[in-house]
């Protein structure tokens, strides 16, 4: 019975011992924490499954946001041509650059802040609450009557704005591994 119970053991070490060699030949050790030499056996196979799985899935996700961020940004201007102007009287002096102004300043200045907290936060809840907040106050700039309230809106959609797109980079970079260049490309 000893015997029989050794020599399975034999085998199960042969097959664990070829089963790694197969895999260290597709695989990159990475040491991840030096004081204790533990190591992070990466399987290169798989990585870069998971990487197109972020480009095809992800992606063109965060290319649409940015899409409709961009276009939300800019449509004051259709809605000038439409009758903009003329409906809320901005084309007295500055009214119409006061409008423009009250979205990229409110924008500038959220920036930095909106990415801190999408830090704190998690981007994955709040990139989805500053796209619905963009998504609303797009809706109620439809129904805006008074010059007032076309800077008031135009402000908060700046401020609803301004952290999409560097909440994007930052879930991009959390996202994809850091890959070294070469050292003669670094110069």
């Amino acid at each position: 019975m000893d015997t029989k119970i050794t020599s399975q053991v034999h085998e199960l070490r042969t097959t664990s011992s070829t089963l790694e060699k197969g895999i260290a030949s597709r695989t990159q050790h990475t040491e991840i924490l030096g004081a204790t030499h533990e190591t992070l056996i990466i399987d290169e196979a798989i990585s870069t499954r998971i990487r197109r799985k972020y480009d095809f899935r992800i992606l063109p996700l965060f290319l649409l946001i940015n899409l409709f961020s961009f276009i939300d940004r800019v449509n004051i201007g259709n809605a000038r041509l439409l009758g903009l102007s003329k409906d809320l009287q901005l084309a007295v002096g500055l009214r119409y650059n006061i409008a423009l102004m009250c979205l990229f300043v409110s924008y500038c200045v959220v920036e930095l802040p909106s990415n801190i907290l999408c830090k704190k936060v998690g981007g994955h809840i709040w990139i989805p609450a500053l796209v619905l907040a963009f998504s609303i106050l797009t809706m109620c700039t439809a129904v805006v009557e008074s010059r007032g309230g076309l800077y008031a809106i135009r402000f908060l959609l700046g401020c609803a704005e301004g952290g999409i797109s560097p909440g994007l980079v930052w879930m991009l970079s959390q996202l994809y591994v850091f890959i070294p260049f070469p050292l003669p490309l670094q110069h």
